[in-house]
């Protein structure tokens, strides 16, 4: 799981299959990440599916970023995934945006800059 930092957001590189073993260990590495950072994006532009499991280990996620005071914002979501937060009723319990410039303008509303991963 690739993470990079980039100013006061750091983006957590999600891949593959969301399930239970590999939503806990995403959940995991969010505890660790969100006591350091005011801003952690979960990059879903590798991810290819996702089930009740992994969706109950991104609601835990949420709730322990929220506990350290750290904003979790979902990005580059495929329309599948959406569809399957929005049939949860999950797409109000998470900030989610399509793009890095999205995030960006969100966490930094009155600077120009862009986010840039490569």
């Amino acid at each position: 799981m690739k993470t990079t930092v980039i100013g006061q957001c750091t983006v957590l590189h999600a891949q593959g299959r969301f399930d239970g073993p590999r939503g806990a260990a995403i959940a995991r590495r969010i505890g660790d990440i969100a006591p350091r950072t005011a801003v952690l994006c979960l990059d879903f532009s590798d991810v290819d599916f996702i089930d009740s499991a992994g969706l109950g280990k991104l609601v835990s996620a949420v709730k322990v970023s929220r506990q350290n005071a750290c904003r979790l914002i979902l990005c580059h979501l495929s329309a599948q995934i959406q569809l399957i937060l929005e049939i949860a009723q999950l797409e109000r319990v998470f900030e989610i945006y399509d793009t890095y410039e999205e995030v960006q303008e969100a966490i930094n509303p009155e600077n120009e800059s862009h986010l840039s991963v490569a």
